[in-house]
């Protein structure tokens, strides 16, 4: 018989192969004496394998040393913990804060067009909001003037005076979201720093 058996022995010890191959094997080996011989071989040496003690379980002071030369992250005090958690929601806090600004902002513009709409509405106004709309920079120029800044509160109020409340939105609107897109890119580059600090070789 030409073909051998030696591909299906470690199988046919197992018992792991079909009912047909088995027997083939079995009726194989009673006439090869290469694959008989090849079968012996196999099982002693599976015999020798079992009978050879287990490897030794590394002891607890092997652990231990093993632990040891594992790199050891000091834990966070609670502080810098708290701060990292901000730090992560902080995109989400100016995302949040660029809608509020935004609706604020379009509620403020419609109110004061209504009231330029609605005939008799500015006089019916307290003067230091119908006259310029931006008393609510009142408090502003109060500080100017405490810190020894007349002049420039002065001047700050004549040229605010001028000018009309409802045109003071889209200025308003532009440096709002300036100041949204300022936070997010810093809050990048912060990340981005990060990255590199982590990324950065220990010396």
């Amino acid at each position: 018989m030409s073909e051998h058996a030696s591909a299906w022995l470690d199988a046919y010890i197992d018992g792991e192969l079909q009912p047909d191959r088995m027997e083939w094997v079995a009726e194989h080996l009673d006439v090869c004496a290469a694959c008989s011989a090849e079968l012996d071989q196999l099982s002693a040496l599976r015999a020798l394998l079992q009978e050879s003690p287990a490897p030794p379980i590394p002891s607890e002071r092997f652990a231990a040393r093993i632990q040891r030369r594992l790199p050891v992250r000091p834990e966070q005090p609670a502080w810098q913990r708290a701060l990292e958690a901000i730090w992560r929601v902080a995109p989400l806090a100016v995302l949040a804060t660029g809608v509020f600004g935004q609706v604020v902002l379009w509620v403020s513009g419609a109110a004061l067009a209504t009231l330029h709409l609605v005939p008799g509405a500015r006089s019916a106004m307290p003067v230091s909001l119908g006259s310029t709309g931006l008393g609510w920079l009142r408090p502003l120029s109060t500080l100017l003037t405490i810190v020894g800044l007349d002049e420039i509160a002065d001047a700050a109020g004549g040229a605010l005076g001028a000018v009309a409340a409802w045109s003071w939105i889209p200025l308003m609107n532009l440096l709002f979201v300036g100041l949204i897109v300022l936070a997010y890119w810093s809050w990048l580059a912060s990340w981005w720093a990060r990255q590199q600090h982590a990324g950065a070789p220990a010396s």
